[in-house]
């Protein structure tokens, strides 16, 4: 013990022993290469050929960030698709208009006949002749 008293300076090499937290932290160098990795890909496409609308990232997660499964990782800007997709919808509540309409007009014209009025021109037959 004497031999190692004279190497050891008793202040600096030794430390008091208690309970409490354990902080430790090692600095190494190195590189450090995941486990699993997955690729991203997008599924969404343009629309058309002549399409402006692309897949836009709003925001995605910062590199090294620690997730857990079901955490937003990437979102995209979906302001075109949305527009598109209201645009649609008009155009679907305009044609079904139009469908009941002209189902109106099939009920309305079933009790008439194809002599009712001489002077409408409804008639479809052939080569528009009547028989």
């Amino acid at each position: 013990m004497r031999v190692l008293a004279k190497v050891l300076d008793k202040d600096k090499d030794f430390a008091t022993i208690g309970r409490g937290p354990v902080s430790l932290t090692i600095i190494e160098r190195g590189s450090l290469q995941a486990v699993e990795t997955t690729d991203v890909h997008c599924r969404v496409r343009a629309v058309g050929k002549n399409s402006t609308i692309a897949a836009v990232i709003k925001w995605i997660i910062d590199d090294g960030t620690m997730v857990k499964q079901g955490e937003k990782l990437i979102e995209f800007d979906d302001s075109a698709h949305s527009e598109l997709l209201r645009t649609q919808k008009a155009v679907v509540a305009r044609t079904e208009s139009d469908m009941k309409k002209a189902a109106a007009h099939v009920e309305r014209d079933r009790g008439r006949g194809p002599y009712s009025d001489p002077g409408e021109s409804r008639w479809c037959g052939r080569n528009n002749e009547r028989p």
